[in-house]
């Protein structure tokens, strides 16, 4: 039987407020029972208190402000992201939290964490120089999908009739091939193509070109792949929209660089100066861009930062010297 909306809301209240419950009570529970395991667990209890901490601010967002039909509308940077990132920190470290809880398996199981943080924790456990090398094999790997997402534009874009749109359309991806980037006049120029009745709208896209997508974007879907990539460009839409009206000069260097990763750009070597320039090129584009062109902004990684010489890093990096 379908929940109704209040049920659901209900069911999903009382998930979240049993899941804050147990683990305010693990620490004090983990140093009663297994003391010589609590000395490995400190290696990472900042983390854990990092995730508490997020995990309460989590709870207060669910269980205080209703969702708006965009889902994210409403909320600035912090929470957006927070309500997008939080189940899944939630899902990752929850078999972790029960298992370690455990006569005997705590023993076996912390040293396995810590040794392999990447696999079996969120990025609360992580050190900043750990979430730059753990961001940077996550975007080496989505940069291999960039160019098959960029074939797929292509070839959508010699099927369209002729006239002044494919003609833009075809400008843009030539200046990528070529090894340049349009600029921001150039993208407004072909939103059409990204609208409802365009190639490039989100339900006209086939299967291989959403998949390539999702990867590109790093997402994880088996199902419902379609909506799970409107879900996250509803959430980047509406960070970028909090960051325009916040501000991006008061970020700290930690976020800054989260920030570009999210959005396709290697931010290693660069300069404050340089990322916030990208930065701000990016949320140029992103204010023009409405939910009913919501795939302009999913490729935009491609139009903006296809040719940027630091992705070419992870794989050339010699050649930057």
């Amino acid at each position: 039987m379908k929940l109704k909306p209040k049920a659901h809301m209900g069911l999903h209240q009382y998930v979240v407020e049993r899941y804050l419950e147990y683990v305010k009570h693990y620490e004090s529970a983990i140093e009663r029972n297994f003391p010589r395991a609590f000395q490995i667990y400190k290696t990472f209890s900042v983390g854990m208190k990092d995730f508490l901490s997020d995990l309460r601010d989590y709870a207060k967002l669910t269980l205080t402000k209703p969702a708006t039909s965009g889902g994210y509308y409403k909320m600035n940077r912090r929470e957006s992201e927070l309500c997008y990132q939080m189940p899944k920190h939630m899902l990752k470290m929850g078999p972790i939290l029960i298992l370690t809880a455990l006569p005997f398996v705590s023993y076996g199981l912390f040293p396995l964490v810590v040794k392999y943080p990447r696999a079996f924790l969120t990025p609360h456990f992580w050190s900043v120089q750990q979430r730059i090398e753990f961001a940077l094999k996550s975007h080496r790997k989505k940069l291999q999908f960039y160019q098959p997402v960029l074939l797929h534009l292509q070839a959508l874009s010699e099927h369209m009739e002729h006239g002044s749109m494919k003609n833009e359309c075809s400008k843009v991806i030539s200046k990528l091939v070529y090894g340049v980037h349009p600029t921001i006049p150039d993208l407004l120029r072909i939103q059409g193509a990204f609208s409802e009745q365009g190639p490039f709208h989100l339900s006209h896209l086939n299967s291989a070109h959403i998949t390539k997508l999702l990867h590109m974007h790093g997402i994880t879907a088996w199902t419902c792949k379609r909506r799970a990539l409107r879900k996250y460009g509803l959430m980047l839409l509406q960070v970028d929209s909090a960051l325009y009206h916040e501000g991006i000069y008061l970020l700290q260097s930690d976020d800054l660089r989260k920030e570009l990763f999210l959005r396709g750009v290697n931010p290693s070597n660069m300069s404050r100066e340089k990322m916030l320039e990208w930065l701000e090129s990016w949320l140029t584009l992103s204010q023009h861009v409405k939910p009913n062109i919501l795939s302009l902004l999913l490729h935009s990684p491609i139009f903006l930062s296809y040719n940027h010489p630091m992705n070419w890093v992870p794989f050339y990096p010699s050649s930057m010297h």
